[in-house]
């Protein structure tokens, strides 16, 4: 019999990981949103996000800030590899393979 706080701890790992393929999903449509936006203005508006949540960072927390700069991160450097890509999904899958 699986006890109630091993239960709990299943129910958590399962809504992480749930959560995190939905930012995945997020964070690729985006990049491939941006990829048709000029890369000048691609980085003028990361780093205005980056500038603006950093006036923020005592509230939001330093792990929130880092997780955001991060992001923020991340999302320009696919924007990157999405340009510089054949379009489709064997693209994206050799890619992945590749990582």
């Amino acid at each position: 019999m699986i006890s109630n706080a091993h239960k709990k701890l299943e129910d958590l790992e399962h809504a992480v990981l749930e959560l995190e393929g939905a930012h995945y999903a997020l964070h690729d449509m985006i990049a491939f949103a941006l990829a048709r936006t000029p890369q000048d203005e691609v980085e003028h508006m990361a780093a205005s996000l980056a500038d603006n949540v950093c006036v923020h960072a005592e509230k939001i927390g330093e792990i929130r800030l880092s997780a955001y700069l991060d992001e923020v991160k991340s999302v320009t450097e696919e924007v990157r590899q999405v340009r510089s890509l054949t379009p489709g999904l064997f693209a994206r899958l050799t890619r992945s393979r590749a990582s």
